[in-house]
């Protein structure tokens, strides 16, 4: 792959995650996640800039 196919790939993604046609994540998978350990959003947030 080339670093053109690369760059053309990448930006393609990011419009999709823009309009929320693409995630990151399997729903699914998250909602066990979130059943077994509870609200995440503090865990996902450590390390974040406040």
């Amino acid at each position: 792959m080339s670093l053109d196919e690369a760059s053309r790939f990448i930006i393609e993604v990011a419009k999709g995650i823009a309009v929320g046609s693409i995630k990151f994540y399997d729903e699914k998978e998250l909602n066990t996640i979130m059943k077994t350990h509870g609200e995440i959003r503090p865990i996902l947030m450590r390390g974040m800039p406040t």
